[in-house]
């Protein structure tokens, strides 16, 4: 994830940021609600529990780690895009499409994260992201 961020955010962050975790509190917009800091040893334990997770589908699996990355915070920016990007390789590898949010979604989106944000609760916006945001396959 670490690599995936130091590739992704090459010239958007600042340099000696690119690829580490965060050490340095984060605003998140349109909320009040803070992340807890990052320690790489609780980041490894809580991302092999997501990955891990035989009784749900890939698709499942890739969603929720989407989300655990974007409201865990680890980077000082580009927390969606690595999330976005992590989640799709999980959905390309198995052939469940990808995960897109198409324009005329994003303020639907960015409503439903902001409640995540606050709440931790994800099924609303994991449902709307399998309802709404799955491109790539015929259903």
């Amino acid at each position: 994830m670490c690599h995936l961020h130091k590739i992704t955010c090459d010239k958007l962050v600042l340099e000696q940021n690119l690829g580490k975790l965060r050490t340095t509190p984060v605003n998140m917009g349109g909320t009040s609600w803070k992340p807890q800091f990052p320690f790489e040893s609780q980041i490894k334990e809580e991302l092999n529990d997501l990955l891990n997770q035989s009784e749900k589908s890939k698709t499942e699996i890739a969603i929720e780690i989407m989300l655990w990355i974007m409201r865990r915070q680890m980077f000082i920016d580009g927390n969606k895009r690595v999330a976005m990007l992590f989640a799709n390789k999980i959905m390309i590898n198995n052939g469940c499409g990808i995960l897109s949010i198409s324009q005329e979604n994003q303020p639907t989106f960015f409503e439903k994260l902001i409640k995540f944000y606050e709440t931790g609760d994800n099924s609303d916006l994991k449902q709307w992201i399998y309802d709404k945001c799955i491109d790539g396959l015929n259903f």
